[in-house]
C-alpha cells in the first residue's frame, strides 16, 4: 500500500513504529479474508488498518493443485512504514 492508503493520523503515527506483518487466507474467488496480525508494528491502530486495507484492496488469484483446481491458501504480507 501506499502512503495515501492510510489516514494522515495513521501516517503520522508511523514514524514511531516499524513495520508490520499480516497473515490471511486467499479465497477461491481471489479475495481476502481472515487476517491476522503476526508481528505488530507496535501501534494497534496502524495493524487494523493494515487488515482492513488488504481484506478490502488485495487480490489474488488462487492457489492451485497439481490438477489445476484452485484451493484456499495462507499468505503473510509485511507492510513497510509509510515514509
Amino acid at each position: 500500500f501506499r502512503t495515501r492508503h492510510y489516514p494522515r493520523e495513521l501516517q503520522q503515527a508511523w514514524v514511531s513504529a516499524g513495520p508490520v506483518l499480516v497473515t490471511f487466507q486467499v479465497q477461491l474467488n481471489g479475495r481476502v479474508t481472515g487476517c491476522r496480525v503476526f508481528e505488530s508494528s507496535g501501534n494497534p491502530e496502524i495493524d487494523r488498518e493494515t487488515c482492513r486495507l488488504a481484506e478490502t484492496r488485495l487480490r489474488f488469484r488462487p492457489a492451485v493443485d497439481e490438477q489445476g483446481r484452485p484451493y484456499v491458501e495462507t499468505y503473510g504480507y509485511r507492510q513497510a512504514p509509510t515514509r
